[in-house]
């Protein structure tokens, strides 16, 4: 029988952070305690007000096709969300509900990329964009975010990761997996490049209500030159705690639109419509659930910082909820160390899940409770300390 399985595939490995989620699901099973840091799923309920406008959509019997861009009291809430948060205008017709950031993201690179593409991706990164680009036979080019220079992209190194080939850079800020926040200095030294280079910018933003310490979320298409070449992805998954619910949004150009909603009317249609009446329902409605939320992983956050070994803390995470941590002055590898956690009931994600830079690091997602995260954090102490 001949090969059926497509040569894209041949370098599109499983996700790491499943495959330390299924082991730690199996030894719970067995009987074994486990606190799970390896998951970003915070463990909030979805706030009430949005839950009952998703019900409140079915008796109201809104279970049919929603237009391809998605329903127009959903963009309208997005736009005005955007407006917000960000300081930019879009039109409702330049806003795509998604099935999630992560179908947003493909969509992006579906439209515009081809063979022989280049993407630049600042690396570690979140697993889906490293293997997105071979999907569309382009090439992902990893560009290394070091410890030392705060994992801020260094502007000297991307450009020098800059050829004719490169059609797209992915930004993720407040990044996964390392919590931290690109500068300003640090996003028009980008967008600079971009410009004179004339590349796309991929900019997720779905951590942009997750900020510490008096940082400002600032998206790359709120400067000047880049709105008309920056593709905006953003979700409900961690913001409002909805990632069962699978709902998103794309924010591009006008000219970018038509491309990009092509391949979604043809990939999947639209995005669910009485997820769609929830989720403009929660950007509608009072910030309240959002803050509270926040105000929980800050004191999450400050405990981790006060409990954990600042040798562990190579750079403060002022974003998002994960940290970092440093395992190489226990003389491990990043498997080694999750493996020896694994076995102590704490489970961590190993730094090469998120590609190239992630060795001697495992990422750690505060999204339980301070009992379990006190637990976890006596265990890594002991565990990388010896």
């Amino acid at each position: 029988m001949r090969r059926f399985t497509s040569s894209l595939l041949d370098q599109v490995g499983f996700s790491g952070i499943r495959a330390v989620f299924e082991k730690a699901n199996q030894l719970e099973a067995s009987g074994k305690k486990m606190v799970h840091l390896e998951i970003g799923r915070l463990d909030f309920d979805t706030p009430e007000h949005i839950k009952k406008a998703a019900k409140d959509a079915l008796d109201q019997g809104l279970v049919h096709y929603a237009p391809n861009l998605g329903l127009p009291v959903f963009r309208q809430a997005a736009t005005a969300a955007i407006q917000r948060q960000t300081g930019v205008r879009y039109s409702d017709k330049e806003v795509i509900a998604t099935i999630g950031a992560t179908q947003g993201a493909f969509l992006a690179m579906a439209a515009f990329l081809e063979k022989g593409d280049e993407v630049i991706i600042p690396t570690p990164t979140f697993v889906s964009y490293l293997n997105a680009p071979r999907f569309y036979a382009a090439e992902p080019v990893s560009l290394l975010l070091k410890p030392e220079d705060g994992f801020q992209v260094n502007p000297e190194s991307l450009e020098r990761a800059i050829t004719e080939r490169t059609k797209m850079l992915v930004l993720i800020s407040p990044h996964n997996p390392t919590g931290s926040v690109l500068e300003l200095k640090t996003l028009e030294a980008i967008a600079q490049l971009a410009i004179e280079h004339d590349f796309l910018v991929l900019s997720d933003e779905v951590y942009d209500q997750m900020l510490y310490e008096g940082e400002k979320h600032i998206s790359i298409a709120s400067l000047p030159g880049m709105r008309e070449r920056t593709i905006m992805v953003n979700s409900f998954s961690k913001t409002y705690s909805m990632t069962g619910w699978r709902l998103g949004y794309l924010a591009a150009d006008a000219p970018l639109i038509d491309p990009l909603i092509r391949v979604h009317q043809y990939s999947v249609g639209s995005a669910c419509s009485f997820v769609q009446a929830a989720g403009a329902a929660a950007l509608n409605s009072s910030s309240e659930c959002v803050e509270q939320m926040a105000a929980e992983l800050t004191r999450r956050r400050a405990f981790l910082l006060e409990n954990l070994h600042p040798a562990l803390v190579p750079v403060k995470p002022l974003g998002a909820f994960y940290f970092f941590l440093d395992v190489r002055q226990a003389g491990l590898t990043a498997e080694a160390a999750v493996d020896l956690l694994l076995d102590d009931g704490v489970a961590l994600v190993p730094g090469p899940a998120f590609g190239p830079g992630g060795e001697g690091f495992v990422r750690l997602a505060y999204a339980t409770n301070l009992e379990e995260l006190r637990l976890a954090a006596e265990a890594i102490n002991q565990v990388l300390l010896k």
